[in-house]
This record gives C-alpha cells, sequence and structure tokens, in this order.
C-alpha cells in the first residue's frame, strides 16, 4: 500500500462528511510502528475536528483507475459524499495522468532512510546505553557493598569492645566478691570469739554468785552449830568434860569437802576450754 499518512486523514474526513452517524476507528497492525504513528495521528487529529492537509495526486498510479471508477460505481448509491459528477472524475483522473505517477516506494523505504541516519550518527548508542546502565548498577550494587562492609566491621568493633569491658566488670565484681567473702568471714569469727567470750564471763560470773552463797550459807551453818555447841558446853557438867565435848562437837562440826555440782563441772570445763581457744588465737 502506499497510503500517507495526509491520504489517511483524506479519507477520514470524507468518511465524516458522508455519514451522520458517529465514526469509529480501530488499529489492525502494521510493520512499521514509526509510520502506523504518524497515521494514527493523522486520522485523530481530523476526529477531533482538524482540516486534512491539502494532497496532490502526484502518488496516483495508472493502475488504480479502474478500481478506483468501480469503487465509486458501487458505492455511490448508498454513500451521498461519493456521488462525483462524471465530469469531475474525469477531470481527476485527467490531472493524474498529466501530472504522472511517482515511482513505487513501499512504507518501509520511505521510513528507511531516517533510522539509517540514526544509526549512521551512532550505530552503537544502544549498546552503549546498556552497558552504561549495567555499569552503573554494578557500582551501585559495589558502593552498597562497601557501606555493608564497613557498617559490619563497625558493629564487629562495638561488639569487641563491649565483650572486654563487660570481662573487666566481671574481674572486678570478682575481687569485689573475694574481698568481701574475706571480710564476712573475719566478722563471723570475732563475732564468734566476742560471744564466747560473753558467755564465759557469765558463766564465771554466775559461778562466783554462787559460790558466794555457798561460802555465806557454810559461815552461817558453822555459826549455828558453833552457838549451839557453846549453850550445850555451859550447860554440861564440868570444865574438862565440857572442853572434850566442845572438841568432839567441833571435829564432828567440821564436814568433809563436798563434791562438785554437775554444773560446776560444766563450768570449770566450759573455762579450760575458751582457755585453750584464747592461747590459740594469740589472745590469752
Amino acid at each position: 500500500m502506499k497510503v500517507t499518512a495526509a491520504g489517511f486523514a483524506q479519507m477520514t474526513q470524507l468518511l465524516l462528511s458522508a455519514v451522520d452517524c458517529p465514526v469509529a476507528a480501530a488499529l489492525e497492525g502494521g510493520y512499521n510502528s514509526r509510520v502506523t504513528c504518524e497515521c494514527c495521528e493523522a486520522v485523530l487529529r481530523v476526529l477531533l475536528g482538524s482540516s486534512p492537509p491539502a494532497t496532490s495526486p502526484t502518488l496516483l498510479a495508472p493502475s488504480v483507475e479502474p478500481t478506483l471508477r468501480s469503487v465509486l460505481a458501487h458505492n455511490a448509491p448508498h454513500w451521498s459524499g461519493l456521488r462525483y459528477s462524471e465530469k469531475a472524475v474525469q477531470d481527476f483522473f485527467a490531472e493524474a495522468a498529466r501530472v504522472g505517477s511517482a515511482p513505487r516506494v513501499s512504507k518501509r523505504q520511505r521510513t528507511a532512510p531516517a533510522f539509517a541516519d540514526e544509526e549512521r550518527a551512532n550505530p552503537r548508542a544502544a549498546e552503549q546505553q546498556k552497558l552504561a546502565e549495567k555499569r552503573a548498577v554494578r557500582e551501585a550494587a559495589r558502593g552498597a557493598a562497601e557501606e555493608e562492609r564497613a557498617e559490619s566491621a563497625a558493629a564487629l568493633a562495638r561488639a569487641e569492645r563491649e565483650v572486654k569491658a563487660a570481662r573487666r566488670r566481671c574481674r572486678e565484681a570478682e575481687e569485689g566478691l573475694q574481698a568481701a567473702e574475706g571480710r564476712l568471714a573475719a566478722a563471723r569469727e570475732a563475732h564468734a570469739l566476742l560471744e564466747r567470750g560473753a558467755g564465759g564471763k557469765e558463766e564465771e560470773e554466775e559461778s562466783a554468785a554462787k559460790k558466794a552463797a555457798g561460802n555465806k550459807q557454810g559461815r552461817e551453818e558453822r555459826a549455828k552449830r558453833r552457838a549451839e555447841g557453846g549453850a550445850a558446853a555451859t550447860a554440861g557438867e564440868g570444865a574438862r568434860p565440857a572442853t572434850k565435848r566442845r572438841a568432839a562437837s567441833s571435829s564432828a562440826a567440821a564436814p568433809p569437802p563436798e563434791p562438785l555440782s554437775e554444773y560446776e563441772k560444766q563450768r570449770d570445763a566450759t573455762k579450760a576450754r575458751n582457755q585453750r581457744k584464747l592461747e590459740e588465737l594469740g589472745l590469752a
């Protein structure tokens, strides 16, 4: 086909003037995207109300005259826009024959020079663009990897410093714990010594009080016996017998030493034990 963008615009204008109903345009496809875009733009501009560009029959080939006449004759009864007078049709074809027809040139051939010029201007532009994009992507990935590596190294250094500080605090805490345990042991030992010393003093005071009470009771009993013996002597038969009775009563009044009680035994054992402990500790 040799229909140009202007030709599509003219056909669209003819169609709009021939009908009184809405017109729809459908895109069937194409082999050349650039020419397809130009033709679509021309059709849409006419549909939106723009006037189509003026055209000349210079590209009309003589071989299409029978086809065009047949189309006009077949569709003229149904389309008022195609009801041209015979004189107008003859003049159209006469003018086309007078001007002459251009050599046959396809759409691809008409648009190829522009694409060829672009390729000659920079034949490797697309390839270079792709390479540049890949290079940029690699650079960005390398930069991101370097940043991630730096952040990881910084995090590792921070973790090592924290571990060292935690170990130092643990050592200090262990040393403090050992010192506290030593102080606790010394305090316990001192407290035990004080407890033992206080208990010994209390036992000594208690035993002394009991001893004093026993001595007092013994003196009272001896004084009572002496008083009773004196009264018996005055009421006796004579001086010598009285003297003998006093000697006998005095000898009978001297009781044998009493054995130690259980409390006194425990007291003496406790005193001896405390004394040995003080001597072992160097406090005696």
